[in-house]
């Protein structure tokens, strides 16, 4: 479960929603909702597979370890000691959740001898949209027998639910007060209708001048049907910005987006250097991609040719998800070599999952004749009737590191009796499809099995039962009018017999 959210996250979340040019190419689409460009996921994805070491790719699987559908009460960390050989309780967890499984609090004890004594303290709070407002995070001093306070991070919103300020703050004892050491804002300018047409981001730091730094701005450009035509990425320079990206998309008849041209900015010019074509989609609404191909130039020369550039195909990527919780199993990327117009395999990630939808392995591997394993994380242990982990262990694999597996954690987990409060976005069982996400008027639910009727309710994010309909057994997809709802987040609960689903979505 990730809550920490950075500067430099939030301006990409922020500045790749997608939303509209005011240009008609004659094109009949709908909107595509994208959290990040195509472009971005391609060359994020091939700078993580550099840059992401070994330790963090062992982190990231740990905090994935963590999901609100377990919603354990306490969990006991344990780790591995080498001199004996054995595991040793490290701390201990101490969740405390709101009523749609929210963490609000969480206090880590830490085992000295035997015994626990308390050590930091995290407490979160939450918009009703829900997005995370403020954490804050506490020491405890045993001296005083007191929690002090040491940092706070607080995200503020504008009203169309974009963040525009984050503040990071340190405690000062000495002055009774927080002193801001680092801020990110973005400066948006908004169309009538509520579209951004551009975001300058900037960042702020106290040990930096104490002045305002350029991060990136991106401006936006539309279709008049509202699909995104281009983005234009600039970058500081100094303290302003200067153009270096543009992304421009085309679109399918009928679905998402089948093409996209990117050009770099040289000598006062938009040059094009790659291009994205084959773009296929696994889900429409979660926006997933499936496989497109990516093609270069290979090298300057092109820009002479008066004939216009020769294209190369470069690589292809090919993505595979859960077919209930939504999660990339499989990324495999293949190059292609023009002299054998053939297709070969180079890298993959593969993750795995157990009956209760529990991540159990990642594996990271190269491809030289077969497939050579060079990092993988690993858990397996024990589980409760409800498919809740009870006692998981964790290896990890580091082909850097003579080969060997290492012991990394293991965790116990600590459950109340379970309650009947819709379990927050967590879906185990897909029911049906529902879209569109955010929605406006009219929220669409579409079974994905229609012999057996389906309850349907709609909870407040204070929990107050807004809506209830039962949708019968062969009766096709059912529309629900929202547009007297109030603007925020609601919770949908699915039943159909022993199975239920929960969704979270948001009123616009």
């Amino acid at each position: 479960m990730q809550l920490k959210i950075t500067w430099l996250a939030i301006v990409i979340v922020m500045a790749t929603n997608t939303f509209a040019h005011t240009m008609d190419k004659g094109i009949k689409t709908r909107p595509v909702q994208a959290d990040e460009l195509i472009s971005q996921r391609i060359f994020t994805k091939r700078s993580d597979q550099l840059k992401t070491s070994y330790h963090q790719k062992v982190l990231n699987y740990w905090e994935g370890i963590y999901d609100v559908r377990h919603s354990a009460q306490k969990v006991l960390k344990h780790e591995w000691d080498y001199t004996r050989d054995d595991w040793f309780l490290a701390n201990r967890e101490n969740f405390v959740y709101d009523d749609f499984g929210r963490p609000v609090e969480i206090i880590t004890d830490i085992n000295i001898d035997g015994n626990f004594m308390k050590g930091t303290k995290v407490n979160f709070t939450w918009l009703e949209t829900g997005e995370t407002k403020e954490i804050m995070i506490s020491f405890w001093n045993t001296e005083a027998e007191k929690w002090i306070p040491e940092q706070k991070e607080v995200y503020d919103f504008d009203k169309f639910g974009h963040l525009f300020l984050e503040t990071h703050s340190q405690w000062s004892e000495f002055d009774n007060k927080w002193t801001p050491y680092f801020k990110y804002k973005a400066d948006i300018i908004y169309m009538d209708s509520g579209k951004p047409i551009a975001i300058e981001a900037f960042y702020w730091s106290l040990f930096a001048d104490d002045q305002w730094f350029p991060s990136v701005k991106k401006e936006y450009e539309y279709y008049k049907n509202g699909n995104v035509f281009a983005e234009t990425i600039s970058i500081p320079s100094g303290l302003s910005f200067e153009y270096s990206y543009r992304e421009e998309y085309f679109y399918q008849e009928n679905l998402e987006i089948s093409n996209a041209m990117i050009y770099y900015y040289e000598g006062k010019a938009w040059i094009p250097q790659y291009k994205i074509t084959n773009i296929e989609w696994y889900n429409f609404d979660l926006n997933q991609l499936k496989s497109c191909v990516f093609w270069t130039t290979e090298n300057w020369d092109d820009w002479d040719k008066s004939d216009g550039i020769e294209w190369h195909k470069d690589f292809r990527m090919t993505y595979e998800y859960h077919p209930k919780l939504h999660s990339e199993m499989i990324y495999l990327e293949e190059f292609y070599f023009g002299w054998e117009e053939a297709w070969y395999p180079l890298y993959r990630e593969r993750t795995i999952y157990n009956d209760y939808h529990f991540k159990t392995g990642f594996y990271v591997e190269y491809y030289w004749d077969e497939w050579i394993l060079e990092t993988a994380v690993v858990s397996d242990g024990e589980f409760n009737s409800n498919g809740q982990p009870v006692d998981i262990q964790i290896r990890a694999f580091d082909s850097w590191n003579g080969n060997l597996w290492e012991n990394i954690s293991r965790m116990i987990f600590e459950y109340e009796t379970p309650t009947n409060t819709p379990a927050y976005n967590a879906p185990v069982t897909e029911l049906a499809r529902v879209f569109p996400n955010p929605a406006v008027n009219q929220i669409n639910i579409e079974p994905q099995s229609t012999n057996s009727d389906m309850q349907v309710r709609i909870f407040s994010i204070t929990g107050q039962l807004i809506h209830s309909q039962l949708i019968q057994a062969f009766s096709g997809q059912a529309h629900i009018d929202i547009s007297s709802m109030p603007s925020g987040m609601y919770l949908m609960d699915i039943t159909s017999g022993n199975d239920k689903q929960a969704i979270k979505f948001m009123k616009r």
